[in-house]
Parts: structure tokens; C-alpha cells; sequence
């Protein structure tokens, strides 16, 4: 739910702006879906999936942290939902570490 509504603000913010969504392309999606399914073929435990998971919310991290600073002094609104995408983040981080 964070995720989906963090992205519907986002949609909104490009579309005021007068841009389009860039979504994933195909081959996108399908070299992340196999890299998922490799990844959990031989380990499928929790602490693996939360592992995974961790290594998602830290880049995720880093994104937004590089974000922030890319648009500082610029759009306030951009750097605004950043910080969140970061706080949210760093939750799901904290959550996660105790599956592992």
C-alpha cells in the first residue's frame, strides 16, 4: 500500500508537470522476474526472502537519498516525497531485519 500510494503521488506530480509515466520496459520486467525466481530457486526460507527484500529497501535508500540532493533548491515537491519514499524505506528496512 506505501508503495502504491507513494507511486500515485508521483504519477500525479508528472502528469501536472505535463509529463508521462515511464514504466519498465518488457525486457525490464522479465530480467527482473527471472533474476526473483533464480535467486529464491534454491532458497526459499524467510530470512532469504527478507535478505532480498533489505538489499531492495537499500537501494531504494540510496535512490531517493541521491534524488534529494539532485533536487534540492529546485522542486520542493519532488524532494518532499523523496524524504518520504526514504522514511518508508527505512521502515520496511527495520521491519524486515527481524526475519532474518
Amino acid at each position: 500500500e506505501g508503495y502504491q500510494e507513494l507511486h500515485k503521488r508521483a504519477k500525479h506530480m508528472l502528469c501536472e508537470s505535463g509529463f508521462d509515466e515511464k514504466g519498465l520496459g518488457a525486457f525490464e520486467k522479465l530480467r527482473t522476474y527471472l533474476m526473483i525466481n533464480v535467486q529464491t530457486m534454491t532458497d526459499k526460507s524467510v530470512s532469504h526472502m527478507a535478505e532480498m527484500l533489505i538489499q531492495g529497501s537499500t537501494m531504494g535508500i540510496n535512490d531517493a537519498i541521491k534524488k534529494i540532493n539532485a533536487y534540492q533548491g529546485e522542486d520542493s515537491r519532488i524532494v518532499k516525497l523523496m524524504e518520504e519514499l526514504q522514511k518508508f524505506e527505512e521502515k520496511s528496512l527495520e521491519k524486515l531485519k527481524g526475519f532474518l
